[in-house]
């Protein structure tokens, strides 16, 4: 909420600062304590080199397969995902409602070209996995310098 801080400065009296005090206090809330601000979501990811392939995973619970979207290119990864929640009660009388809609994206760059064809991706009890095998490993060809 950074667009909520005021600049305070001394040099400008009391005033500023009086009114910057109660900017200070002021949260997007509503009378429940319930931010009005829109939900942000960036799942945790772990990446590990298991030397022929990589291995993504994300922490998406709550998720379904049809809220993400993954692509795959020759040293990248991305993956998106937008999610709709609505909790909906038949009591017209209720004190409170919430809906939840989220989206993120995150995008990985691989340190070594993968084979993004053979990517195998699976969800399971809000545990994305993803194997990404690697490209063929190419030796280093080291070139001897002699030195005059």
């Amino acid at each position: 909420m950074g667009f909520l801080t005021p600049n305070r400065r001394r040099e400008q009296g009391f005033f500023p600062d009086v009114l910057g005090s109660c900017f200070n206090d002021l949260s997007l809330s509503n009378f429940w304590g319930l931010p009005l601000t829109a939900e942000s979501y960036a799942p945790k990811i772990d990446i590990l080199d298991q030397g022929q392939e990589y291995l993504v995973k994300a922490d998406l619970p709550g998720w379904d397969k049809d809220d993400l979207e993954l692509k795959i290119t020759k040293d990248r990864m991305i993956l998106k995902g937008s999610h709709k929640e609505l909790v909906e009660e038949d009591n017209k009388d209720y004190l409170h409602k919430e809906r939840r809609f989220s989206s993120f994206q995150r995008e990985i760059a691989f340190r070594e070209e993968v084979l993004a064809d053979q990517a195998k991706a699976s969800l399971a009890k809000g545990l994305l996995e993803i194997r990404i095998p690697k490209s063929e490993v190419k030796k280093k060809k080291t070139i001897p310098i002699e030195i005059d």
